[in-house]
């Protein structure tokens, strides 16, 4: 009878003992598995910042080139084509972009008039890579204009915005103002004190 009551309790005192192994076990795997996803968690977070970063300090740069314009054609509106270069280091998306083409009496400020409210335009520019958008103005030409363009009493203007983001999402624009030279066909800078010169900026 004795021998049967040791071997019960050794038997109930072995259960126990592998019942809190299983317990000790178990609350180890969970309490593992915590700091594990805890720690994979730190590390994503640690490259999404990394990455942040990286993109602030390598950010797109983008700045007009050149534009070219079309032949001044009677009853055809103004159209010219734009190359924009990402100078920075990290791809820019183009959100929207904002351009007009417009006359103005030269010499005599606030002759013109223009609409360059920024329109979607999705693309993707890498760096040092270009974009070329083929833009036109909302009047089209008469000849007294283009007459006018020509022999130098008005100037052909094009005033633009170009909004995009970089990998953080973070909004920047590019803004120009360009004034076109019959002579080259194409539009160049103004002068530093031309009414719309502070339109030339880049954020």
């Amino acid at each position: 009878m004795l021998k049967l009551i040791t071997n019960i309790d050794w038997n109930l005192t072995a259960t126990i003992v592998y019942a809190l192994s299983s317990f000790i076990i178990a609350i180890f795997t969970i309490v593992l598995a915590k700091v594990t996803y805890r720690q994979a968690r730190l590390t994503k977070e640690g490259i999404e910042l990394g990455n942040k970063e990286f993109v602030a300090t390598h950010r797109p740069r983008i700045r007009v080139q050149y534009v070219v314009s079309s032949a001044l054609t009677i009853g055809q509106v103004p159209s010219a084509e734009i190359h924009a270069l990402n100078f920075g280091e990290s791809n820019a998306i183009f959100q929207q972009i904002g351009v007009d083409i417009f006359t103005r009496t030269k010499n005599l400020p606030n002759t013109g008039q223009f609409n360059s409210t920024p329109k979607p335009w999705i693309e993707i520019v890498l760096p040092g890579k270009d974009a070329k958008m083929s833009v036109h103005g909302a009047l089209p030409l008469i000849k007294e204009k283009i007459d006018g363009i020509l022999n130098g009493n008005l100037e052909l203007c094009l005033l633009g915005i170009i909004n995009y983001t970089d990998g953080n999402q973070i909004m920047r624009s590019t803004s120009f103002f360009r004034i076109f030279d019959p002579k080259r066909g194409r539009f160049i800078r103004a002068s530093q004190n031309d009414e719309y010169a502070e339109w030339d900026y880049e954020s």
